[in-house]
This record gives C-alpha cells, structure tokens and sequence, in this order.
C-alpha cells in the first residue's frame, strides 16, 4: 500500500472491516479475530448494520502491537 492509498484511508474517521483488514494487511476473519479477543473494538448499532473500526482505535492497536 502506497503513501497515497495510506492517506485515503485517513481520511475516514470509521472503516469498514475489509478496508481494516487490507490497511492491517490481515484476512478479514483475523481481523474478526482481534475483534472477538477485544484487542480491537468495534461499531455496530444494529446485526445489519456493518462492523466499523475507527481509525484511533486502530492507530492504538497498532502502537500496542
């Protein structure tokens, strides 16, 4: 992922679960993973509203990790 494509993802406040796991460069079920283990929070309002990570917990995870 180049410079560019890093800032796009940025610009987000919230990210969906595919775009976490291609900006983690993990499967969507190891994100999933790190979700269920609470390594990694996430939104949901309701079961069919899709699952969004924000960006600071994220940039957290990361600097933990």
């Amino acid at each position: 992922m180049d410079a560019k494509s890093i800032n796009e993802f940025f610009k987000k406040r919230f990210l969906t679960l595919q775009e976490t796991a291609s900006f983690l460069c993990m499967s969507e079920g190891s994100v999933r993973t790190l979700i269920n283990n609470g390594m990694l929070p996430k939104i949901q309002i309701n079961k069919r509203c899709k699952i969004k990570i924000d960006v600071n917990d994220i940039e957290k995870f990361i600097s933990e990790n």
